[in-house]
Order: structure tokens, then sequence, then C-alpha cells
């Protein structure tokens, strides 16, 4: 990374207020630039110790911090770090600084902030608040949003909208960009003046404090026993701060990872007559234009092309509308593209929530979930923690259906299902492998049904990391007769995009706009199950739900494409009822997202103390048997048996390599050789 040879000077003059009365402007002041090397320059003594510090921080391309900005409303730093995590003078500094402040460090998301200070640049935090919770009441967490609400409505300041916009447009922390030290000194400036001005002093006040830096606290459990102490058990607690930093900087990471820009594929329909408002569609699903994104637009004009900025909003399903403050009228729109990342899901904004919430409050580290799946040091009472699973002792006797289910299991996957309906604690936690083509969706559907069939088990939740995966869970309960599900699905993936999908299980879809209402008592009184994603866990109104039907089972499917990090929200939110979690999947197909580009990430199948006790189912079904024992020896250790019954006798060829000589092309999600042509006169 290319840093400052030496240090700037510029003067700061606020561009987001325009205030009635001048003598309300805040004063003009001078900001410093200068990189970590240049200590004199930073010169981090020269803040009050009495006034709130506001920070901005500069993440780089990788998610990384590479640049603090820091004011306290009379003076300013923007300081560029070196990407290592290393120890320098300038970075001692720092953690003086952010450490002994009385008046408190105010940042928008500063959860996120605390555990890349932590694991970037190794400094810790004292009485950090996070600004974005003194709003609970603020529909989103962006910014701009906050400083809205906070000043939106004031008589004697008038918000200035479109250069607030403006300055949080970016996200990255870009080295080329000359602009960089104004926009981010700028956001670290609104951090400290949104408390200095506001009339929400009390909320601040209200506001729980992130505290990295002292350790001198007890932790207590529910029973007000001391988990861990100060002086003696400090390293415990280190411990779970480094779990935290991973899972946040993990996190934006992988947000980091998304596009900063997007060219988008569309068909222009017919405009409503409005000239500055353009009606598109977006042409495929996975490139789909989002509300609220800010776009470019490339006209051609009648003498040359030209660029105007506008914000895509009413998309419903692939259309909406974008509008500009400029004329668009009837000229052709050449290309269209995004201006910054698309906005964080509620799966990515639970999970920075939920690790805001565990700094602010170190008793969340009690949760036994966390404790086990984490940290082998700790030695787990279920029995103690876990009220027993809500359902008969003996089982019914199985009926003709169940017993032909129980027939079609073999002996791997009946183990598998004993495991998932066993009660007692010690499998509170159970982890089945299954390699493709070897009955996973099966073995769900067989407990589904036994546990409820037999045992009258409710609160039952199939979960898994995709909407197809989560749907062939429940075409399969179709199959086998099970009726007492519903399935949840996202308006935004299922309207105008995937309606198709889901002819065979409609009459059980709950679309997204329906949580408000579709979900009452008598409604729900038969539901046992309920099937969706893992990240529609994280929406507002799934509580409409689960006060009727509480998470008590969560079976989560493609366990190995879930980076573990994104259980952190749901062990925490659902304590209260959770009593037993079971993860089917295999480590040896997808891998977590992100893995090739940040090597560490884990799924529950890359903890090795949870290996001990997997459950693996041996037969696979789908392919020859011929190739099967190729896969079996060459991934499976040779533990992998096929189908003796399979179709393709061992003297058959089953596999077959054809060269093609052609131009290969692009067809939609794949790719198509053109061999010949025929001409029929």
């Amino acid at each position: 990374m290319r840093q400052l040879k030496s240090s700037l000077q510029r003067t700061f003059h606020q561009t987001v207020f325009d205030f009635e009365r001048a003598s309300d402007q805040p004063p003009s002041h001078p900001f410093i630039i200068c990189n970590e090397e240049q200590r004199e320059e930073a010169n981090l003594a020269a803040f009050a110790k009495l006034s709130p510090l506001g920070l901005a921080p500069g993440y780089g391309k990788d998610g990384k911090l590479i640049a603090l900005a820091i004011s306290d409303g009379k003076n300013g730093r923007l300081i560029e770090f070196k990407p290592e995590r290393i120890s320098t003078e300038t970075r001692t500094d720092l953690q003086d600084l952010l450490s002994s402040n009385p008046s408190g460090v105010y940042a928008f998301d500063c959860g996120t902030l605390a555990m890349s200070l932590y694991m970037d640049l190794g400094v810790r935090l004292k009485d950090g608040v996070d600004i974005q919770s003194a709003f609970p009441q603020s529909t989103f967490r962006k910014p701009q949003h906050v400083i809205k609400e906070a000043f939106g409505k004031g008589d004697s300041v008038k918000l200035l909208a479109d250069n607030l916009s403006h300055i949080y447009l970016n996200t990255t922390y870009d080295i080329e960009d000359p602009q960089r030290h104004l926009h981010w000194y700028q956001q670290a400036w609104l951090a400290q003046f949104i408390v200095n001005f506001s009339n929400n002093r009390d909320a601040f006040s209200k506001v729980p404090k992130i505290n990295t830096a002292d350790l001198n606290f007890n932790v207590r459990d529910s029973s007000n026993l001391i988990i861990f102490e100060a002086t003696a058990h400090v390293r415990q607690y280190l411990q779970y701060l480094e779990m935290l930093a991973k899972i946040s900087t993990d996190g934006k990471r992988l947000d980091y990872l998304k596009p900063a820009e997007k060219e988008y594929s569309f068909t222009r329909k017919q405009s409503g007559g409005n000239p500055n408002e353009i009606v598109v569609a977006s042409n495929t699903f996975n490139n789909r234009i989002r509300n609220d994104t800010n776009v470019q637009m490339t006209i051609s004009g009648r003498f040359n092309n030209y660029v105007v900025s506008g914000t895509a909003n009413a998309f419903v399903g692939p259309s909406g509308a974008i509008n500009s403050i400029d004329e668009i009228a009837d000229d052709e729109v050449v290309s269209l593209r995004s201006v910054g990342r698309d906005d964080p899901t509620s799966a990515e904004l639970n999970r920075d929530i939920t690790v805001l919430k565990m700094l602010s409050d170190p008793s969340t580290f009690e949760n036994a979930w966390i404790r086990n799946v984490w940290y082998t040091h700790q030695k787990i009472s279920w029995k103690k923690w876990r009220p027993p699973i809500a359902r008969r002792d003996q089982p019914h006797d199985p009926d003709a259906d169940l017993l032909s289910l129980l027939g079609r299991l073999n002996a791997s996957q009946t183990a598998a299902v004993d495991a998932m309906l066993d009660p007692k604690p010690k499998q509170s936690l159970v982890v089945i492998q299954g390699p493709p083509g070897t009955g996973k969706t099966s073995v769900i559907s067989a407990f589904v049904s036994f546990a409820v069939n037999s045992f009258e088990q409710s609160g039952i939740w199939l979960v898994a990391q995709s909407n197809v995966a989560v749907k062939n869970i429940a075409e399969k309960l179709v199959a086998i007769g099970f009726r007492n599900w519903k399935l949840l699905v996202s308006k935004d993936f299922h309207l105008g995009w995937h309606e198709h999908l889901y002819g065979k299980v409609e009459s059980y879809v709950i679309r997204s706009e329906e949580f408000n209402t579709a979900p009452t008592r008598k409604k729900m009184q038969n539901v046992k199950v309920i099937l969706c994603t893992l990240s529609m866990l994280s929406n507002k109104r799934i509580k409409n739900f689960t006060k009727y039907i509480p998470i008590e089972t969560l079976v989560i499917d493609e366990a190995s494409q879930i980076e573990i990090g994104s259980y952190l929200s749901v062990f925490l939110s659902f304590q209260s009822s959770l009593r037993k979690v079971i993860f089917i999947g295999d480590d040896k197909q997808l891998p977590p997202y992100g893995q090739e580009d940040l090597k560490d990430l884990q799924s529950i199948f890359e903890i090795p103390h949870l290996q001990e006790n997997v459950y693996f189912l041996d037969t696979q079904y789908r392919m020859p048997p011929q190739i099967g024992g190729l896969i079996s020896t060459s991934i499976y250790d040779g533990k992998l048996k096929s189908n003796p019954k399979h179709p393709a006798a061992n003297n058959r060829f089953t596999c077959f390599f054809i060269d093609i000589e052609g131009d290969e092309e692009r067809a939609k999600d794949s790719f198509k050789v053109f061999i010949f042509q025929i001409n029929i006169f």
C-alpha cells in the first residue's frame, strides 16, 4: 500500500448543515493527514481529554482497517496505517488516546470498528459508544439515515441531504482518491458533532459502553456464578475477544468481496411520462437492481454520451424505476451501473448487532451453544443448562407409512435419525456428514416424520443456506405425505423471479410481506415444522412465528457451506427456546462462501473437537458404482459404499470423455459449443 511521504495539513469546513444563525456555525479548524510512522505530526496528545472523540474507520479493498480519522470538533487527524499487525509508537499513542477519554469515543458501527482496531492494529478501546444504538427506532443503521433522524426536523439547522449522501457514498478507503481525506475526516467530525449538538445526550448516556481495554471485571452466568475472574482467567476472556474479533472481521472482509460497482443487464420499459425517471427491468436475479441503490446511467445524447446519477426505487420483482435530478426524456440508456456495494443483508446486520451486544454485555459469553462450538476447554453441563425437549417419553406405535419409511433407510441413515431423535442432553449437538447421493434429505424427512407422528414433537425448524435446498426438503415432505409445516420465503426471491420453483409446495408458502398477518394462533395450531433459509431467522418479523412455533430443534442443511460466524446471532437470539441443533452437510463438497479468498474461514466441519462423533452416511445411490468407487477412494478414504442395486452393471462403461471441436460461447449461466449446422431445403 502506498503511504503518504510527508504529512499534510488541511482546513476543515463542514458541508452537511446550513445553520439559520451564523453564530451556530461550527468553526473551521485544521486537521492533519499523516501515516503512522510520522508520530510527531500525529501528535495525538493534542486532543482534549474532556471532549467526546469521533472516529471514522477507513477500510481497504480487502476489508482491513488501513486508516482512522479522529476529531474532537477543534482538532483533527487522519492516520494511514500499514496493513500488517505490528507495534509502532503511533499505535501506542492511539491506544492511550482511545482508552483514557472520560467523555467517551463515538463511532458509527462502533462494534465492528472496535474489533477491527483489535484485530488489525492490536489497539483496544474503552468507553466506546455505538451511535446507531442511541437511535433504536431508526429503521436503518446507515449513518446517513441516523443523521437525518437526528437533524432532519430541526428548526435552526437544515440538513443538506445530497452532500451527506456524497460523504458516505464510497465505503472503501481508496489510497488513490484525492477526496478521501476530506470525506473520511468529515465522517469523524459528524460522529462527535451528533453527540454535542443534537438533543440526544440522554439517549447516548444510556447506550452500553464497549470495553476491550479494561479486563478488570467478572463475568457471571444466570445463576450468578462467576464464569471467569479478571485476575485468574484473563486468558479465557482474551480467547472470547479473539473469537468475536475473527467473526466480525471475517464478516467485514466477506462484505468487501462484494463488487464496489456492478454493470446491470436490463431492459428499458415504457416510462410513466416523468422526464426525470426511467422504468427498467433486471434481466437476471443475481444481477438484479435493488431498491435504494445509487446508480450511474450513460445516456446517448444527440451529439455525444453523457452520464447522470440516480437512485433505484419502487422495485418489485425485476421491475422498478430509476429517478434522477437530471432530465432523461427518451434518450437511449446505453449502460446502467451501481455506485457502491449492495447494502448488507438482514443476516449480515444481525451479525454485527450481535457482536456489538456481546461486547457491551460480557455475560452473553455464558451462552452454552457458543461455548460448546468455539471452545474445547469449557465443560458444558447440558443437563443442567438445557431444559428437556417437549415430547412424549414413549413413542406411538408406528403406522404402516412410518414402518415403510423406516424400511427404506440403510443402517447409517437409521443411526443418524436415531441421533436426531435422541432427547438426551449429551446429544444436544449432532453433526452428520453426507457425501453426494447418500440421502441427506431423506434422513431429514424421516426424522421429521418420526419426531412429529411418533413423539408428538413440535418446534422443529429446518433451514439451509440456499432457497433451493429448502425447497428440496419441502418437496420431500410432500412426497412422504407429511402435511404439518409451512415454508417461509422472501418476497424478493419469490415474486417475479422464482414462483415456478414452488409449484409442488405453493400451498405451504408464506411470503415475507405476509409475515405480519399470516401467523395467527388459529392458522398455526397444526403447524409443527417451519422451513426457511438461515438468513430468514434474522428477519425482524420472524418473532411472529416463533411465538407460536418456538425454535426448539434446529436442523441446518448445507452446513458445510455456512461459515460458523453465521450462527452467532441464532445461538444468542433463540437461546431461551433452543434445545437441539443438528448440522448436516459435507465438507468435501462446497466450502463456505469466500474461503478461496479468506483461507481460514471455517464451517462446523472444520472444528476439530466437533469431529469426534460425526455420523457418516456411508452409501451413495446417485453415481454408478464405477464412479462411486473412484470418489470413495480419492476423497472419502474408501468409506463410501455404492448402491449394489444400481442399474449400471460393473462391466459397463459409465463415463465418456468426448473431444469436441468448435468455439465455446456463454449461454446464460453455462457454456455451449457450436458443432455443426444442418440446413434443410
